[in-house]
C-alpha cells in the first residue's frame, strides 16, 4: 500500500507539472492517453461508477485532475466525465480555499495550463510559486531570470520588425529582391483598391463607424453566427463552444500521433496558433479588436513588464 501511495504521488506530480517546451507537452499529452489506456482514472470511481466523495475534499487532486482532463480526445468518456466532475467542485469549493490555492483554482477555471500561452502561464506560476512558503529562492531566482532574459529577446524580435525601411531593399540579397518588391506591389494595388472602394462609400462607412463607436460595440463573430443560424445568444456561444471543444480534441489526437501523422515542429506551430487564439477570444470576448482586459495582461507580461526580482 505505501508502494502505491508513492507511485500515486510520481504520477500526480508528472501530471501537473508545468510544461513549456514542445517535447514536454508532447511527453504530457502521451502521458494522458497511457494513463487513460491502463483505466488508471478508474480509480477515482467507486463501485457505482461515480466520482469518490472524498475527492471533493482534496482540492490540489481535484486541480490537478481538471488539468489532467484538458488533453482528452474524442472518446475519452472517463476524462469527459472527470473533467465536469472536477470543475463543478473547483467551482463550488474555490471561496473556501486559501489565499494561494484560490488563486491557482480561479486561474485554472478561465485558462487552463495546457490551452494557455505556455509563458504567460510561467508568469503566473513564478507569481504563485514566489508566495509559497517552502519555496526555494534559487530556483524562483533562476525561473525569474530566465523569463525576464526570453523577453528581452521577444523585445529585441518586435524593434527589429519595427524599424524596418522600405527603402532599405538594396540591402536585401539579390535572389530576395524581386520577391520582396512584387509582395510591395501587390499590397500597393490592395490599398489603391480599398481606397476607391472608400471613397464610393465615404458616407456609409463613417456612419457606421461612429454608431458603433458610440455603441462601443464591435461585430463579433457570435453575432455572425447568430444571423446565418438564426439563434439566440445562448443557443449561439452553446455551438460555438462545441466546435471548439471538438476541435481541441482533434488536436489532442494529433498530437498523439504526431510522429506518425506530421512533424511535431509543424504541429507545435498549430498548437501554439490554437491557445493563443483561445486566449483572446475566451468567453466570446473579442480580444484582438479590444485588448483591455485579459489579452492586455498577456501582450504585458510577455512584452512590456519584466518580472521584480
Amino acid at each position: 500500500i505505501e508502494e502505491i501511495e508513492g507511485l500515486k504521488e510520481e504520477v500526480k506530480h508528472m501530471i501537473i507539472s508545468t510544461t513549456t517546451t514542445s517535447n514536454d507537452i508532447e511527453q504530457k499529452i502521451h502521458l494522458i492517453d497511457t494513463l487513460e489506456r491502463l483505466d488508471y482514472f478508474n480509480q477515482f470511481k467507486d463501485n457505482n461508477g461515480e466520482f469518490k466523495k472524498t475527492l471533493v475534499t482534496n482540492a490540489k487532486g481535484l486541480l490537478s485532475l481538471y488539468e489532467a482532463t484538458h488533453v482528452r480526445k474524442h472518446g475519452d468518456d472517463i476524462l469527459e466525465d472527470a473533467f465536469i466532475f472536477a470543475k463543478f467542485h473547483l467551482e463550488r469549493i474555490t471561496h473556501t480555499l486559501y489565499s494561494t490555492l484560490e488563486k491557482q483554482v480561479t486561474h485554472a477555471l478561465m485558462q487552463s495550463l495546457h490551452r494557455g500561452i505556455p509563458r504567460a502561464e510561467a508568469h503566473f506560476n513564478i507569481s504563485i510559486y514566489e508566495e509559497c512558503e517552502s519555496r526555494n529562492e534559487k530556483l524562483l531566482r533562476l525561473a525569474k531570470l530566465d523569463y525576464n532574459l526570453l523577453q528581452v529577446l521577444h523585445k529585441e524580435d518586435l524593434s527589429e520588425l519595427t524599424q524596418w525601411d522600405i527603402s532599405e531593399v538594396d540591402r536585401l540579397p539579390n535572389y530576395m529582391k524581386p520577391i520582396y518588391t512584387s509582395l510591395l506591389d501587390l499590397f500597393n494595388e490592395y490599398e489603391i483598391e480599398i481606397e476607391l472602394e472608400q471613397d464610393r462609400f465615404n458616407g456609409v462607412h463613417y456612419v457606421k463607424e461612429a454608431i458603433e463607436k458610440e455603441k462601443r460595440q464591435l461585430v463579433r463573430g457570435i453575432e455572425c453566427y447568430m444571423q446565418e443560424n438564426n439563434l439566440s445568444v445562448e443557443k449561439a456561444s452553446a455551438q460555438l463552444s462545441e466546435i471548439a471543444e471538438n476541435a481541441w480534441k482533434d488536436l489532442n489526437k494529433e498530437c498523439i500521433k504526431s510522429t506518425d501523422s506530421m512533424p511535431t515542429e509543424i504541429l507545435m506551430r498549430v498548437l501554439n496558433l490554437t491557445r493563443l487564439i483561445d486566449v483572446v477570444y475566451k468567453n466570446n470576448q473579442d480580444g484582438y479588436s479590444d485588448p483591455k482586459n485579459n489579452v492586455k495582461f498577456v501582450i504585458e507580461a510577455l512584452l512590456v513588464n519584466p518580472i521584480d526580482l
